[in-house]
């Protein structure tokens, strides 16, 4: 029996059984233009273009125009009682950018940054030409304050979206920058966001937080430095050609997206699975349930 997989808001789940597919389909919660795959096809497709889909459950078909990204193009109409030919067009994948060589010199920021979509713990660095952020693992908060703080960290991994924010893999970096993040190449499969100096919009370096902001456009991304390298970061910085706290108007445009340059099966798999979310979910109650029950013991 040909195995499944099936992709909603972009997270793809499966492999699955051809009648959980439709189980899923007829409670709803597959849609018509829902993508679906099926071992043995070469691309995924709407499910209200799949026949054996749609004749045993509720679904729809898709409206004949617009053609959106993805959907069924007709190759060739029925002639003399022959069957419809469809042929399907491959949902577009943007190409990871060309990233510039750069030689540095490079300048460490912190290992703890904020991205749009989550907060991550890895590598940034900066350079006169851009700032390089190396995703390696997201940051978790909460384990050092005893059993509540952990509670409330699997509850939050449980429901966080997927953060699939990223400009390209270590990989494909220049030389140099890869050396700067992570001199001793153990990260090769890491995910690097990329923010080129002419693309930020501001950069708001505080004088009393140890925070270093980074604007570009509406998106936000926020580097938390030691204590002490306050200074060190910003000579460097206003050295290498930054301008600190002010309004800048961008000669370039951002080279960082959800998924930038992934393949379409590659997308919202990047965060954990719905069995460990579940896990999380249940472990995080449990604890919970632990917390408030030994803090009212404590009243008696």
């Amino acid at each position: 029996m040909a195995v499944w997989y099936y992709s909603i808001d972009g997270a793809q789940s499966g492999p699955c059984e051809e009648a959980q597919v439709k189980a899923l389909v007829g409670s709803g919660k597959i849609k018509a233009d829902d993508l679906v795959w099926k071992e043995g096809t070469a691309d995924w497709v709407p499910a209200g273009t799949v026949v054996e889909l749609r004749s045993a459950t509720r679904l729809a078909p898709l409206p004949v125009a617009p053609i959106p990204v993805g959907a069924p193009v007709i190759a060739a109409a029925a002639v003399h009682g022959q069957p419809i030919q469809l042929t399907y067009a491959a949902p577009t994948v943007a190409d990871i950018p060309v990233i510039g060589h750069d030689e540095g010199p490079f300048l460490k920021l912190g290992k703890i940054f904020s991205v749009p979509g989550g907060r991550w713990t890895g590598m940034a660095i900066v350079s006169s030409r851009a700032v390089y952020l190396m995703k390696v693992s997201k940051a978790q908060s909460g384990a050092a304050y005893g059993a509540g703080g952990l509670a409330g960290m699997l509850l939050a991994q449980a429901f966080s979206k997927v953060d699939d924010v990223r400009t390209c893999s270590m990989a494909d970096l220049p030389h140099p920058i890869r050396v700067a993040l992570d001199p001793k190449d153990k990260r090769g499969k890491c995910d690097v966001i990329v923010l080129p100096k002419d693309a930020v919009s501001r950069v708001k370096k505080g004088s009393i937080n140890n925070l270093i902001a980074f604007h570009l456009g509406a998106d936000r991304f926020s580097v938390t430095t030691s204590l002490f390298s306050g200074g060190k970061i910003k000579r460097f910085m206003t050295e290498s050609g930054w301008v600190l706290n002010q309004d800048l108007t961008p000669t370039a445009d951002p080279i960082h997206g959800v998924g930038l340059g992934r393949e379409f099966h590659e997308m919202g798999t990047q965060g954990p699975g719905t069995a460990k979310r579940v896990i999380y979910a249940i472990v995080g109650v449990l604890l919970f349930i632990l917390v408030v029950y030994l803090r009212t013991l404590r009243h008696y």
